[in-house]
C-alpha cells in the first residue's frame, strides 16, 4: 500500500486530499517498469460488490475496486505498508468478477 497522488478528480472519480490529492491504493501489480495497476482505498465502507472491507491496525477500511486504474509509479509518494494477504486475495476475486 502506498499514499498516490491521484490529482484532481473528473466527474466521479476519485481523487484524495490536500495539494496533492493524494490518498492510499493497493498496488495490485506492477505493468513493466513506469506503471501499475491500483486500488483506491478509503476510510468509507459501503456494502454494496464495489467496496472490499479489510481490517488494518483494529480499524475496518475498504477498497473501491470500482476506481480500479492504471498510475505512474512516480505518482507514490510514500509507503503506507503491506495488505493483509487474505484482504489482498478477496480484493483481486472481487476485481475479476467485476470483469467478467
Amino acid at each position: 500500500m502506498w499514499w498516490c497522488s491521484f490529482g484532481v478528480n473528473v466527474g466521479y472519480e476519485i481523487d484524495g486530499k490536500h495539494g496533492q490529492f493524494e490518498r492510499p491504493a493497493l498496488v495490485i501489480k506492477r505493468l513493466g517498469k513506469y506503471n501499475a495497476l491500483v486500488v483506491p482505498l478509503t476510510p468509507t465502507l459501503k456494502n454494496d460488490d464495489y467496496f472490499v472491507a479489510y481490517e488494518l491496525q483494529g480499524k475496518k477500511k475498504a477498497a473501491n475496486v470500482a476506481q480500479v486504474r492504471v498510475v505512474d509509479v512516480r505518482r507514490f509518494q510514500r509507503k503506507l505498508g503491506m495488505m493483509p494477504e487474505t484482504a489482498f486475495d478477496e480484493i483481486k476475486k472481487r476485481l475479476i468478477s467485476l470483469i467478467e
